[in-house]
């Protein structure tokens, strides 16, 4: 305990060889006053994966060194803790890009369990970086394919009013969204249906828009 080598070590080596029965000799390792060694307990907790010990990484989840958040929050992700999502986003808002990136792949990992925090943290971050983030886990936990074929169903209540010639009504979405068409207040909509489409281009931290005609 009193070498921080030898602790980071033996935690690898705890990880490696799936040693089950130690996890609570891991624990004090999460306080450690070497930064190091508290990372190598992080990960040494993802790896074992012993059920209701997510829950001793998230203090780690604000860690002055930015590294042991990583691990804390890979971890949490690999263990599918759920009720980490909320604790997660605000690593996409660190000032250390890795923290960014290790969030935002935790929570790709979490799957549709992190799908409405991310929604909310489109609609309230004022860090676009961070919104693009979010947007970027969102497109790789499947969510827009899902929203697609939604749209495609007729589920979408904005797209299933189109009914002007030429207006199919399908979102395409890649490095731009594309609304391939869009309902007409002289169609007799309500005005609410009319700025919907747009309204969800803005929560997904769309902030230039570009109008064409015919």
């Amino acid at each position: 305990k009193d070498d921080p080598v030898a602790a980071f070590w033996g935690l690898g080596l705890v990880a490696e060889r799936k040693f089950f029965e130690m996890v609570e000799e891991v624990r004090p390792y999460l306080s450690h006053t070497d930064a190091n060694v508290r990372a190598a307990a992080a990960e040494c907790i993802g790896k074992l994966r012993v059920p209701l010990t997510d829950r001793w990484l998230d203090g780690l989840l604000d860690d002055e060194a930015w590294f042991v958040k990583c691990h804390a929050a890979k971890s949490l992700g690999e263990m599918k803790a759920v009720w980490a999502a909320e604790r997660i986003l605000p690593l996409l808002e660190d000032r250390e890009w890795w923290c960014r990136h290790n969030g935002a792949d935790a929570l790709v990992l979490l799957g549709e369990a992190a799908v409405p925090a991310l929604e909310r943290f489109l609609e309230h971050s004022e860090d676009r970086f961070a919104r693009n983030s979010a947007v970027e886990a969102l497109e790789r936990a499947g969510w827009f394919e899902k929203k697609i074929a939604e749209a495609s169903r007729g589920n979408a209540r904005a797209l299933r009013l189109l009914r002007v010639a030429g207006h199919s009504g399908v979102l395409e979405v890649g490095e731009v969204a594309v609304l391939r068409g869009r309902c007409h207040y002289y169609e007799g909509h309500p005005m609410e249906a009319i700025v919907r489409p747009v309204r969800a281009l803005a929560r997904l931290g769309v902030e230039t828009l570009l109008l064409t005609n015919a």
